[in-house]
């Protein structure tokens, strides 16, 4: 599959003729290096306003009556030109053969764009500087096009399933060519021509494929038997039994493989079977979207992608029993450029919706929760109620659920990166004194971890070298995690006055019974109801930790609550590091915190808490992938004056130990 692109250029008059060259060069290498995944060679030709440029493993250009022409797919040019010449646009599609072409007409002063049957697609955008073309939008976007999502699309995409069927793409400003159409792109417009009949939808093998490795998919969809009965004839003919047979099945599933009873009443010896192992909690979906570009509707889309790059090398030709879908073109255009396999749907015409696939409840239920993350934190409409039924055995629309995911994931994939959070200072001024804060990084914490064992090995690590006064501050939440305290947020069932406070507050019902179930309901009303105030006096209401998409799993998904007994694990820390420390760093210890909150709930040390609580403003354990879940705030010597922070005073009263030495 070779990579097609092309630009036209309305440059404003006063532009320098050299800054408006370095303008075209850069444009033009944009879309040649977005394409490098179908060509390792790169190829372009400029006329006036009009560039083309190719990508493939042999680019060619082709010259024809003035016009350039650059092609994907099986085309006679000299032909297809003569026909445009005579009877315009319309003249470059017909026959059976597949193919994308782009034709720059100096004397239209545009691109004619078209695509013939099956033809690889084509993709198109205008600018304020003209117009772009490309094989893929992920092309349109690195030379500049913005990857705003389209609404409308997305909406229809969600409630029908239905993609790749309309001049519409995912992408608000980029618009697909259609097989049969032809589109002519000027610098004042793009008039699309319709084709005049329906497009052929099914390509058999052709014969250019008899020497060429030939293998079969068999799966859930209807048109397996046909897919089957194809290669097996093809093998047959060409003497090149036994057939390469290939499927996927997910361990454990109690929907099992019922495809497989296809295979039992073939002959012995007529193929070989390879049955792929898949399971869902590794399903790589950011990586299929990465490689098809936009969001496809079902399951078994992306298991035709997986068995293409689980098995590439061992066939040329693929045929799946697909019937229908105006995506797997698409599909088809995208395995090839990337795997070098030829995907063939010969069941494409039959009519009828396939029937549901049994594996997406079993496929949802065993995600992790990094993998549920976007539903629960969606950009469009958060599925915390639906995943809820998912796991509570009701019944839900398991597709459509699918696909809400699948487009959480390419949003998160196409949106531009949100800003890191701004970095606390490492170093801070407590009632006069100057103190460096130090974040300690160890490995996330799971339900059942020995929470203070791990944090006093890194800490040791830390603070053996200090010989200075310092702080040992620990976050609360990953230590309510490895007591086990994290409840995913669609194991909450929120009863009725959880959804009455909720509706009363504009609070998410989960969100108001995590709260009920933590602190009581008469302190969850108050703190949800009651000015800010006061509700900023309601301690449990702040000792919840809700999830945020950023925080390390399971937090990203569950609700945190205060960890039991803080004031103990502050004690146990203390004991461990008095036992590993040497006497010397041990001598600077003024204490063990606990935080949650802005407040100290945990405490053991000779020192005081109110300035613990200080050292940890601003939050300096970070938030997301730093896996900083300790500080140590050691006391250093007065530099450059900065702002002084005050220590207030704490709700709790300091809790001196007496040393163990």
């Amino acid at each position: 599959m070779a990579g097609l692109a092309a630009l036209l250029r309305t440059t404003p008059g006063n532009t320098p003729k050299a800054a408006a060259q370095q303008e075209l060069k850069q444009i033009s290498e944009a879309l040649s290096r977005a394409l490098s995944a179908r060509g390792t060679e790169h190829a372009h030709r400029t006329l006036g306003r009009l560039t083309v440029v190719i990508r493939a493993a042999l680019p060619h250009i082709q010259e024809v009556d003035g016009c350039t022409v650059v092609v994907d797919g099986v085309a006679e040019v000299g032909t297809l030109v003569g026909e445009y010449v005579q009877r315009g646009p319309s003249g470059l599609v017909g026959g059976s053969s597949a193919y994308a072409l782009i034709l720059a007409d100096p004397v239209r002063d545009g691109l004619v764009l078209a695509r013939n049957g099956d033809g690889a697609p084509l993709y198109y955008a205008r600018t304020r500087s003209g117009a772009l073309v490309a094989s893929e939008p992920a092309a349109l976007i690195a030379a500049g096009v913005p990857a705003d999502p389209d609404s409308a699309v997305v909406e229809r995409f969600l409630a029908t399933g239905r993609c790749d069927d309309t001049a519409a793409t995912f992408f608000a400003e980029i618009r697909r060519v259609l097989p049969g159409q032809v589109v002519v792109v000027t610098a004042e417009q793009a008039i699309v021509h319709e084709p005049t009949g329906r497009v052929a939808e099914v390509r058999p093998l052709p014969l250019r494929s008899v020497s060429r490795r030939v293998g079969c998919r068999v799966s859930l969809s209807a048109g397996t038997a046909t897919a089957l009965e194809a290669a097996l004839r093809h093998g047959e003919e060409m003497e090149a039994l036994p057939l390469a047979v290939f499927s996927t099945h997910f361990p454990g599933f109690e929907s099992g493989t019922p495809e497989h009873a296809l295979l039992g009443s073939l002959p012995r010896g007529s193929f070989r079977h390879r049955a792929t192992p898949c399971f869902a909690d590794e399903l790589d979906l950011d990586s299929f979207l990465h490689d098809v570009g936009e969001p496809m509707p079902d399951l078994e889309s992306y298991l035709i992608w997986a068995t293409v790059r689980a098995t590439g090398g061992e066939v040329d030709v693929l045929l799946d029993g697909a019937t229908h879908g105006d995506h797997l073109p698409r599909l088809a255009d995208r395995v090839a450029s990337r795997y070098g396999v030829e995907l063939r749907f010969p069941a494409r015409a039959a009519s009828g919706r396939p029937a549901a696939d049994p594996r997406v409840v079993e496929v949802l239920a065993g995600m992790t929760d990094d993998q549920l993350t976007p539903l629960v934190h969606a950009r469009l409409k958060s599925q915390v109620g639906v995943l809820t039924g998912l796991f509570s055995g009701r019944r839900i629309d398991a597709e459509a659920l699918f696909r809400r995911l699948v487009v959480e994931r390419w949003l998160t994939l196409v949106a531009q990166p949100v800003a890191s959070a701004r970095v606390p200072s490492p170093s801070l001024r407590v009632n006069g004194k100057e103190w460096s804060r130090h974040a300690i990084t160890t490995e996330a914490l799971r339900a059942d971890d020995l929470v203070v064992e791990r944090f006093a090995f890194h800490a040791t690590e830390a603070a053996d070298r200090l010989r200075q006064q310092w702080y040992l501050l620990v976050a609360a939440k990953p230590v309510a995690v490895a007591q086990g305290l994290a409840r995913n947020v669609w194991r909450l069932r929120p009863g009725g006055l959880a959804r009455c406070l909720a509706r009363l507050a504009r609070h998410e019902p989960w969100q108001v019974q995590a709260v009920i179930d933590h602190g009581g309901a008469l302190r969850a009303a108050g703190a949800l109801l009651l000015p800010r105030k006061w509700a900023s006096r309601m301690i449990e209401m702040r000792a919840v930790g809700l999830p945020r998409p950023s925080a390390v799993s399971p937090a990203n998904v569950s609700v945190v609550p205060r960890p039991d007994r803080p004031d103990l694990v502050a004690e146990q820390l203390s004991a461990v590091l008095e036992k590993n420390l040497s006497a010397a760093a041990w001598g600077g210890f003024r204490g063990c915190a606990v935080i949650s909150g802005g407040r100290v709930i945990g405490w053991s040390g000779p020192g005081d808490p109110d300035i613990a609580l200080a050292l940890a403003a601003g939050d300096p354990f970070g938030s997301s992938t730093e896996l900083t879940p300790m500080v140590i705030a050691a006391h250093a010597p007065a530099a450059a004056p900065r702002a002084t922070v005050h220590a207030t005073p704490s709700t709790r009263k300091a809790k001196p130990t007496k040393s163990r030495r």
